[in-house]
């Protein structure tokens, strides 16, 4: 707990005391009504074996279970305190089953009871005293508050989290781990009514509902190995361009390298982080594609070749487009060779209408290309490399980043004098 960010300590505290109080309340109420306490066992039981077969949406962050359909269904069925009880107990069993670290089992816990508490109390007010399910437009407006409420409070209660012990925005937590996963979630409320209906016809019957919810947990599974093959295939590219030619991956690396920690000085979050991280280090993927007479080719190139070795920015974007998790990073790697005054390639975009990431990798390629020895030239002292650098600040690069290229190598930025036009977005511009 003492590892974590201050913010995160607090925003788990609270959880934890809104879940206390939760559990108070709704503890009091059941053991006022003893013939409760079968149903709150039952439930509570079913909770804890379906979390036992989590589907990992993130690794060691965020999960999701099919679980939610019993909840769900527990809250249309009974009190809300038969509810809140049961998914405490549940998930409490479930916690102590699984191989976690105690304060992701705590803030587990308690995320579950509050955000149960909140839906519960968002369905109640909306459903008023009808007893039905589906019946009347009330019963449907109901839950379809439901679907909404569980989808926000479950997924943002557990961005904010991630994002506040990351460092990392809430909207890039969310976006990258639950918003592939949409369908998944809003699916569980008309999968707990179906299981409301089985029910209430006869509860025998509730053992058709196991189709369904296998079919969303495999569904879910697929979503999931697609995310954790689309990276690895990407790492499976970067080794090709590695076997192809040593020095562009080593190249790669080193670009990669410092693309974050101009990030870091520039303050920009983690999930962007990483993303501008794997964007650098398969900028130069497109030259997997690039005829060998040019790559290695041992001097200056002719103005022919020059226009075919650009071509390689847009083979390695459209490659990379392919991979449905990795858009932004293919986006990056398109404008890398753009520059701030509007005469890069290949859209000649200008100033920040070339996206921030695209931005970093371009003083960063350049920046490791001056001090790389090449076969047409000798590598640049770093002195005279950030110099280099600094001189074409408003010019080729954006000067915020070349500001935070001189703080990440710990060197004062002296802005040059002269006066240049600082270009601006147009409104069709592209944007970080």
């Amino acid at each position: 707990m003492r590892d974590l960010p201050r913010a995160a300590q607090v925003y788990i505290f609270v959880l934890c005391a809104l879940a206390i109080i939760s559990l108070l309340a709704a503890g009091t109420v059941v053991l006022a009504h003893p013939e409760w306490l079968l149903s709150v066992a039952g439930i509570a039981a079913l909770i804890a074996f379906l979390d036992l077969f989590p589907v990992i949406v993130r690794e060691h962050e965020v999960e999701t279970t099919i679980s939610t359909a019993v909840k769900i269904s527990g809250l249309l069925m009974f009190d809300p305190s038969v509810l809140i009880t049961s998914v405490f107990v549940g998930t409490l069993l479930a916690e102590l089953r699984l191989r976690r670290g105690n304060v992701k089992r705590i803030f587990n816990i308690c995320a579950m009871t509050t955000t149960y508490t909140a839906m519960a109390f968002v369905y109640r007010a909306l459903q008023g005293d009808s007893t039905s399910i589906v019946e009347t437009p009330q019963n449907l407006i109901a839950l379809a508050g439901l679907a909404i409420s569980d989808l926000l409070l479950n997924s943002l209660t557990v961005s904010l989290v991630v994002a506040l012990a990351t460092r990392s925005s809430v909207r890039y937590i969310w976006s990258e781990n639950f918003r592939p996963i949409i369908l998944h979630d809003l699916s569980m409320v008309p999968l707990g009514a179906f299981i409301t209906i089985l029910w209430r016809l006869t509860p025998w019957s509730v053992v058709f509902a196991a189709i369904p919810l296998g079919l969303v947990h495999y569904s879910s599974r697929m979503v999931a190995e697609l995310r954790r093959q689309t990276y690895s295939a990407l790492m499976v590219i970067a080794r090709m361009l590695e076997e192809r030619d040593e020095d562009t991956h080593r190249h790669c690396e080193h670009v990669a390298s410092h693309a974050v920690e101009i990030a870091h000085r520039m303050g920009l979050s983690q999930g962007e982080i990483e993303v501008i991280q794997r964007a650098a280090y398969l900028h130069d993927i497109g030259k997997i594609g690039m005829n060998n007479a040019i790559l290695f080719k041992p001097s200056t190139l002719t103005p022919t070749e020059t226009e075919k070795s650009k071509r390689h920015v847009v083979l390695g974007a459209e490659l990379l487009q392919s991979f449905p998790s990795f858009e932004r990073g293919a986006l990056y790697v398109r404008h890398h060779h753009e520059r701030w005054d509007g005469q890069g390639y290949p859209d000649g975009l200008r100033g920040e209408q070339i996206p921030l990431g695209a931005r970093i990798l371009c003083v960063a390629d350049a920046y490791q290309a001056m001090i790389e020895d090449r076969a047409y030239r000798p590598a640049m002292s770093l002195d005279a490399a950030l110099q280099e650098v600094a001189r074409q600040a408003s010019i080729q690069f954006d000067p915020a980043v070349v500001r935070a290229l001189f703080k990440a190598q710990g060197v004062p930025y002296i802005a040059p004098q002269r006066n240049v036009d600082v270009p601006h977005s147009r409104p069709d511009a592209v944007n970080a």
